[in-house]
Parts: structure tokens; sequence; C-alpha cells
């Protein structure tokens, strides 16, 4: 499987949660966060 990171600046638990819904609806994602 291929891996790609992104960088995206978030503030909150609330700014992963928002970017994981939207990638969790691609299907086959898997997130990771640190904040």
């Amino acid at each position: 499987m291929p891996k790609h990171e992104f960088s995206v600046d978030m503030t909150c638990e609330g700014c992963y949660n928002a970017v994981a819904r939207v990638l969790n609806k691609l299907g086959g994602i898997v997130c990771n966060c640190e904040l």
C-alpha cells in the first residue's frame, strides 16, 4: 500500500475530526493525528 503524508495545520481535535470524516468517506484511508 502506498503511503502519502500531508501536513494540515490544525489547532484542536475538532479540526482533526473534520478532516478525518472527509477522508474516511473516501475509504481505504488511515488517519493519524499529532496535535
